[in-house]
């Protein structure tokens, strides 16, 4: 075995022969050097041939041992951090080819739906996903998503039995659907059909669950509305509107009925079917009522510009919240204190509910087609065809913060339920996301016609549009596509989230109505109960377990 001392010990005769400078110096500062230049393995040679310097004082020697000690640490450290680097370098090799692999099989799964074998292509989605589940990919998780829908959509009617409207039931376990012969059903999730509602003599065209979803509530051309138990039983028949049913509404306590309609009518009943008022006045087609949150008030909205105010037995309160042009939108306030409208003269008011306007809200430079309170009804959001989103202080009405959102037009907008964060719709068929300094949080740019359907789920997590384009889109809060639903063959397609938020509905108007659960949903499901495998020899071609 190597005497390991002699290098130093010749090391240091030569070192001697070369310089006058006393040894133990010249050995410590080519160590310092060397230590300050992190070559830790030469420093720590250096100080141990000072070992043999004569010339070295104890303080010296002392010195020198600190000096191995802190060297040797250090090369222990540049050793460790050259370990990790390696290792972060093969592990990021690893990930690239992870999502390379995830990848790969997205794409075939893809070209296994897209040649109709939607269930290979589950499972090619579904072992795509897997290998990124902690670092989600969104080319992956479209291709999971599209291929949910391809094997877990359920069609409601029977054949080409057209829907022309549709709405989950308060518990999310049935849909309520407006059929295209003048009947309503009533569907379970699986779509197998529950109950029919016959008995309207044109098509039905309105249609409500109570609160509490005992109740059902149609209306029709045929200027009725109809009560309806949840099994399908009649109840009343709701006559008395000259002119077809425009709406209907239960009040939040399920005990009161409201029916508005083209002859200006607005009409109030109980549970029974009993009319209980008519509320009359406007000079125009009613387009919309609804009752306040506490269910105190009821708000009239008419094409003759104004917005009436009654109470729940159906009393005029005012009449005086009118605008210069047509009203776009009425709002109650969450408290039920205060109403918004947003109107075509170019601006929105905030009005008390004995008619006062409290703020006339000024700064839109064309109409103003949006009037939204947030969640807490501390703030409200308005947006006009200028392309100008406004963000204004409802207990002040001063203007919080002017964003220009669109270079279009804004047909739509919506706050997040949390409060925080709000949507704009642009008659150019895009859709943006912002937080309330006027961020754009995405930019949901993939319709490429109108946007008819836009909102978040009820946690706020997703985002559900459809379009005149025949499509309904599932994104992500970030402005990836979870799922395309191609296909619906519709100029409008309207979309819902259940109220858990576990479903979606997409109802192709005059054509079909579709119900498919979130790709959350069945991914859960699939890792307890994978899909089959593929067949031996896809298995051989794709090169997959």
């Amino acid at each position: 075995m190597k005497n390991p001392i002699l290098p130093a010990i010749l090391f240091l005769l030569l070192a001697n022969a070369l310089s006058s400078q006393p040894c133990y110096q010249r050995f410590f500062q080519e160590g310092k050097e060397a230590f300050d230049a992190l070559e830790f393995e030469v420093a720590i040679n250096n100080w141990k041939a000072a070992r043999i310097c004569s010339d070295m004082t104890r303080e010296q020697e002392a010195e020198l041992e600190d000096w191995i000690e802190r060297a040797q640490s250090g090369y222990i450290d540049k050793l460790n951090d050259a370990r990790k680097e390696a290792e972060d370098r093969a592990k990021e090799a690893r990930r690239q080819a992870r999502i390379a692999e995830a990848n790969r099989l997205a794409f075939l799964a893809n070209d296994e739906i897209s040649q109709g074998n939607a269930q290979d292509g589950l499972t090619l989605a579904f072992k795509a996903l897997l290998k990124v589940e902690d670092e989600p990919i969104p080319q992956v998780i479209r291709s999971f998503g599209n291929a949910v829908f391809a094997n877990y959509k359920t069609e409601l009617g029977e054949g080409a039995e057209p829907v022309l409207k549709a709405c989950f039931s308060p518990d999310g376990a049935s849909v309520l659907a407006a059929m295209g012969d003048n009947t309503a059903a009533l569907w379970a999730l699986n779509g197998g059909l529950l109950h029919r509602l016959e008995g309207h003599t044109a098509a039905v065209n309105a249609i409500a669950f109570s609160p509490d979803g005992r109740y059902m509530l149609t209306g029709s051309l045929d200027k009725t509305a109809r009560l309806w138990d949840i099994e399908g039983r009649p109840i009343a028949t709701l006559s008395g509107h000259e002119d077809e049913i425009s709406g209907l509404a239960f009040s939040p306590d399920g005990q009161l009925i409201l029916t508005w309609s083209r002859d200006g009518a607005t009409r109030l009943w109980d549970i029974g079917g009993n009319a209980i008022a008519t509320l009359m006045g406007h000079q125009a087609p009613v387009q919309e009522a609804r009752f306040s949150d506490d269910g105190k008030t009821i708000l009239t909205r008419s094409a003759d510009k104004s917005v009436r105010v009654w109470d729940a037995k159906g009393r005029l309160l005012t009449d005086k919240a009118r605008h210069g042009k047509y009203v776009y939108q009425a709002q109650f306030s969450p408290d039920g204190q205060a109403i918004a409208t947003a109107s075509a003269d170019g601006t929105a008011r905030i009005w008390t509910l004995n008619g006062q306007s409290k703020f006339e809200l000024t700064g839109h430079s064309s109409p103003v087609s949006t009037a939204n309170f947030s969640p807490d009804g501390r703030r409200l959001l308005t947006t006009g065809m200028d392309g100008q989103a406004m963000l204004w202080d409802a207990q002040s009405g001063k203007l919080i913060k002017s964003i220009s959102a669109h270079t279009r037009g804004i047909t739509a907008a919506g706050f997040h339920p949390n409060g925080q964060e709000f949507f704009t719709v642009s008659n150019n068929h895009s859709i943006k996301l912002w937080n309330l300094q006027g961020e754009q949080l995405a930019n949901l740019d993939k319709h490429t016609d109108a946007i008819t359907s836009a909102g978040y789920s009820p946690d706020g997590s997703l985002f559900l549009t459809g379009s005149r384009d025949g499509t309904a889109m599932l994104w992500s809060p970030d402005g990836n596509v979870m799922m395309n639903q191609e296909g619906l063959e519709a100029s409008k397609v309207h979309v819902s989230f259940s109220p858990n938020g576990q479903y979606l509905l997409t109802v192709a108007e005059g054509r079909k109505a579709v119900l498919c659960p979130i790709p959350a949903v069945v991914f859960a499901e699939l890792k307890e109960n994978p899909p089959p495998p593929l067949p031996p020899e896809k298995r051989e071609r794709y090169e997959v377990e």
